[in-house]
């Protein structure tokens, strides 16, 4: 009996081990994690896009970049979804419950190289929010300055779809990096302004826009640039920064902007030269080799 007692104790120690170490986090150093720019080669290789990603980029002539800075935000990715505007989406309702401090957009042609214009960006008046320190240090926006120099949000709101459905009438479509998170957050502004008119509007303008962060031509792209993959591992998708730093490493005004990341005005830009790029990179791979 004393044996049986002693057995199954060594039993229920080993199987107590054995759990510990599968639920333990598995120490990674972080030195031996590579670079982003390490997964890629220099030279661009001829991928062809699929007809998916060729939909997915459209044929419109002109675009508008677009992109939202809130009062605070939630640290981390959620789980990969598919939006209200029907574009993937890794974020949830509640972040689309932060508060629009302030808003860009800009106009340009679809092809690469082709002049920005038309450049907007407007701060807002709070609205019984605050801005939370963490979202001051990513965009550098502060309660004092937009106590100071924010526009109200229903003035901001009609400026900006008077803009949008303009383009929209025009055949153009609003382009962003993660378009759901930035659609929603207007959606929701204009649903608590009770711009219901312009919210129906704003339906169909993002429902047609595209998002640079969507995983087919992410995919694709970063195929087109020669990425090492793993075996099993799941596709990458790169942030802003290092999807546009891809086609645009050398080229100083990308730089300027960079460091004016996560203002509006900037972002907007910089979502429209990656729009840009992608577009004039499946025109070359689409066209057949002679």
């Amino acid at each position: 009996m004393a044996e049986r007692t002693e057995e199954s104790s060594a039993v229920c120690k080993k199987r107590k081990t054995f759990e510990v170490a599968r639920c333990s986090r598995p120490q990674v150093s972080t030195a031996q994690r590579p670079r982003v720019s390490s997964l890629f080669q220099s030279e661009r290789i001829v991928c062809p896009p699929s007809d998916e990603v060729v939909l997915k980029l459209g044929s419109a002539r002109v675009c508008m970049g677009i992109d939202v800075e809130t009062n605070d935000y939630v640290d981390g990715k959620k789980p990969y979804c598919v939006g209200r505007f029907g574009h993937g989406c890794w974020c949830s309702h509640a972040d689309l419950e932060f508060r629009l401090v302030q808003i860009g957009w800009a106009t340009s042609g679809c092809a690469k190289n082709e002049i920005i214009h038309g450049h907007s960006e407007r701060m807002i008046q709070p609205d019984k929010c605050i801005i939370s320190e963490k979202a001051t240090k990513k965009h550098g926006i502060t309660n004092e300055r937009v106590a100071s120099y924010g526009l109200p949000l229903p003035q901001v709101l009609e400026e900006f779809m008077v803009a949008a459905w303009s383009l929209h009438e025009a055949g153009g479509v609003i382009v962003s990096h993660h378009l759901e998170f930035d659609s929603g957050i207007i959606d929701e502004e204009l649903r608590r302004c009770g711009m219901e008119k312009w919210r129906a509007h704003w339906q169909v303008v993002a429902s047609r826009g595209i998002c640079t962060l969507d995983l087919d031509t992410q995919e694709w792209f970063q195929r087109a640039f020669g990425r090492i993959r793993s075996r099993g591992e799941k596709t990458l998708v790169l942030n802003l920064k290092d999807s546009v730093l891809l086609f645009y490493r050398t080229q100083p005004r990308i730089h300027e902007l960079l460091k004016k990341a996560h203002t509006a005005g900037a972002d907007a830009e910089l979502h429209i030269l990656l729009f840009q790029a992608l577009r004039g990179l499946a025109d070359r791979d689409s066209q057949p080799l002679t």
